[in-house]
């Protein structure tokens, strides 16, 4: 069986991510991990932070909106 390191306990993750994260894409779950850490952002500034383009840094808000 393979652990993560340091993990013994199980984390805290936000009842929203639970309920998405199974049809979440690869950015959208880039995307989530960063809100978790930081908090809300505009596009603009989640597009330069994460090197997503425009596009796809409105996406994923919507996906996590929804």
């Amino acid at each position: 069986m393979y652990r993560i390191k340091g993990g013994g306990e199980k984390p805290a993750l936000p009842a929203c991510f639970l309920e998405r994260y199974r049809s979440a894409d690869g950015p959208a779950l880039k995307a989530a991990v960063w809100f978790m850490l930081n908090g809300s952002c505009s596009a603009e500034h989640l597009s330069q932070e994460l090197g997503f383009s425009k596009e796809v840094a409105e996406r994923v808000i919507e996906f996590w909106l929804d």
